[in-house]
């Protein structure tokens, strides 16, 4: 694990023993995770959005894809730095989030270090990017 400063994350799995062992991870590095087992249960809770450094999903998620997810958050926060990670290597789909400002796609399984290597250059790329800079409704 690096030694980068504390984030606060926001990870959607719909493997509870994937989002145990991540937050259990992240925690020994000093972040702050909050997990979601679905898109549905973030999109219920806004504020999680507008708290969070990065957001990391599956794409494969019981209720929505992790790209769908993406855009529906990036309403609010446009340039909230953003992992999507899975299992599947579908080009198209690889592509799509590779052409996504402050986005990267990584395989599952996710190697700890390049995962955490990954987000520390997302926030350190993506100045501004934190809640008071966010795009607020109304």
């Amino acid at each position: 694990m690096s030694a980068m400063r504390p984030m606060k994350i926001v990870l959607i799995e719909d493997s509870l023993d994937l989002c145990q062992t991540w937050t259990e991870l992240f925690s020994l590095d000093g972040h702050e995770v909050r997990t979601y087992l679905d898109g549905r249960s973030l999109l219920q809770d806004l504020a999680s959005v507008q708290w969070c450094d990065i957001v990391i999903t599956d794409y494969y998620l019981p209720d929505i894809n992790g790209v769908e997810l993406v855009t529906r958050i990036r309403g609010l926060r446009p340039r909230l730095p953003v992992v999507l990670l899975s299992g599947m290597r579908d080009g198209s789909v690889i592509e799509l989030v590779r052409k996504m400002p402050f986005a990267a796609y990584l395989p599952k399984p996710a190697d700890v270090d390049e995962l955490e290597a990954t987000l520390d250059r997302l926030v350190s790329a993506a100045p501004g990017s934190h809640a008071d800079t966010a795009v607020r409704p109304g």
